[in-house]
């Protein structure tokens, strides 16, 4: 049985002190999710806060016999990730800040790292590996992008990605395996680092 049936039901019966459960259940998951799709805390924040916005508007359009809860709440979410994509694509990006005179880079603070841990310029490296790695999973298209986070970043199991996507088990594992394939290949030796 879905646990948060009693809560959606209650919801779509007038009791609005239901969605407070719903989002104390569900807030830090769909937050994670919803970052690893945007990669910015405030977007995945904005999003996670218009999820239940729209669970709350559009309480009557769940239907139980469709799937579970949680499901259709991970879908509004994805969804809403795939508009707020979108909308980065045709909106011109903010200018990045010029770095300093001669060359140098700026830097906050300084890491007093030991001797035999690696250096700057490996964290460096890596840093920059990551971030190329987060910028072309944020290329992939949405049907591949939303089961590679779940299965791979969040290490969900293929059983829950497939309900949580309204998609087959079968379907989640060509879908990650697809998407890796195509990081493979938009990365080249970027991933042989990591």
């Amino acid at each position: 049985m879905d646990p948060d049936l009693p809560l959606i039901t209650a919801l779509q019966g007038g009791d609005d002190s239901a969605l407070n459960a719903i989002i104390e259940r569900h807030q830090d998951a769909l937050f994670a999710f919803s970052w690893r799709q945007l990669r910015q805390e405030a977007d995945a924040r904005d999003v996670t806060q218009e999820a239940f916005v729209r669970v709350f508007t559009q309480r009557h359009k769940f239907r139980s016999s469709q799937g579970t809860f949680r499901a259709w709440l991970f879908r509004i979410t994805a969804n809403l990730c795939t508009d707020h994509l979108r909308k980065l694509k045709r909106t011109p990006t903010a200018l990045t800040k010029p770095e300093p005179a001669g060359g140098e880079r700026a830097h906050d603070e300084i890491l007093d790292l030991p001797a035999s841990g690696p250096t700057p310029a490996d964290l460096s490296a890596q840093a920059s590996d990551l971030a190329l790695l987060g910028q072309a999973i944020q290329r992939l298209p949405a049907a591949l992008r939303e089961p590679l986070i779940l299965f791979s970043l969040e290490e969900r199991s293929q059983q829950e990605c497939a309900e949580l996507l309204g998609i087959s088990t079968k379907a989640v594992e060509m879908k990650v395996r697809r998407a890796r394939a195509e990081l493979e290949q938009m990365l080249a030796g970027v991933l042989d680092r990591l």
